[in-house]
């Protein structure tokens, strides 16, 4: 016997899509590992541009002894993200992020 789902179930679920939807509000981790960076230096800073415009700039923390940056960025739009991380002298890294709907 073929055990079928009752007719009002529907046949798919929008369960995930709506999952997937809230997350695209939840925050984005960035992290890196750089060893250019002066040792002396707790925070990094990363311009975010969406569609080659900065949107917004945001601070990084940097662990001198590990060599890892990290922050976090809430993005409230889909769509690709470039995040460009320096500190005062020179560009670290680049990190791309591609959120969709």
């Amino acid at each position: 016997m073929i055990r079928r789902p009752p007719r009002s179930t529907p046949l798919y679920s929008s369960a995930a899509s709506d999952v997937y939807k809230r997350q695209l509000y939840e925050p984005i981790f960035i992290y890196g590992y750089s060893n250019v960076v002066d040792s002396e230096l707790k925070n990094l800073q990363a311009e975010v541009l969406m569609d080659d415009e900065v949107i917004s700039t945001i601070k990084l923390l940097y662990n001198p002894i590990s060599g890892y940056y990290f922050s976090q960025f809430e993005p409230n739009l889909s769509g690709s993200y470039v995040f460009n991380i320096q500190d005062s002298k020179k560009s670290i890294d680049t990190i791309n992020v591609n959120i969709y709907d």
